[in-house]
């Protein structure tokens, strides 16, 4: 099964003005995920769905980016969901050789495992009828509205790691559904969400 990875990096931000170019340890969050995507071997092809500008002038020789993200997937309340179906149903109609599996990548989970996605993708190739969720313990986040109960332990959905089949997302419109698996990540760093200058303040301690 080939892999096919997606960051999504709209402009924008309310809570953390220039979000994606913010850095840690001299990279910018934008960069260090697109830089672990590029360290993964099972990842075949990876795109940039995007509004900003910036990012398209800065990288277009980096990553693959179709266009530019229209403004009805780019805004504050448009969903996640809705800026990866819309790329979707352009790389259905528009690319010849399709793979089978799409990973979202965002840029605000700067610390990720190499080895903690290997095992994701093990798990969602045993069924591809499900989608894979990244969660961490609760301890981490514990005002997360997300919250997940596995073996009477709260867990919350971290944003570092969605992996699901092309078939299964375009069936649900989403990563979750009562076929979804989770696969728990136990690090305080891999479960860290940077939305907020608060959070960057955390991570550039843990970096």
């Amino acid at each position: 099964m080939k892999v096919l990875c997606l960051i999504l990096a709209r402009s924008g931000s309310l809570r953390l003005k220039n979000k994606n170019f913010r850095k840690i340890n001299g990279k910018s969050l934008f960069e260090k995920t697109l830089y672990f995507a590029k360290k993964c071997k099972f990842i075949k092809k990876i795109y940039l769905s995007t509004n900003d500008e910036l990012l398209i002038n800065k990288y277009k020789n980096m990553v693959l980016i179709p266009w530019k993200r229209p403004n009805k997937y780019s805004n504050s309340k448009s969903s996640s969901n809705s800026a990866i179906i819309h790329f979707l149903r352009w790389y259905k109609k528009k690319v010849k050789k399709k793979l089978d599996i799409i990973l979202l990548l965002q840029p605000t989970s700067p610390f990720r495992n190499l080895e903690t996605f290997k095992k994701a993708l093990f798990l969602l190739k045993k069924n591809m009828k499900c989608s894979v969720v990244g969660i961490s313990p609760i301890k981490f986040n514990k005002n997360s509205k997300k919250k997940i109960i596995i073996d009477n332990k709260q867990y919350f959905v971290n944003g570092s790691l969605y992996l699901s089949s092309i078939k299964y997302f375009l069936k649900y419109k989403s990563f979750f559904s009562k076929k979804t698996s989770y696969i728990i990540q136990e690090t305080k760093r891999e479960s860290i969400d940077i939305d907020t200058k608060k959070d960057l303040i955390k991570a550039r301690l843990l970096a």
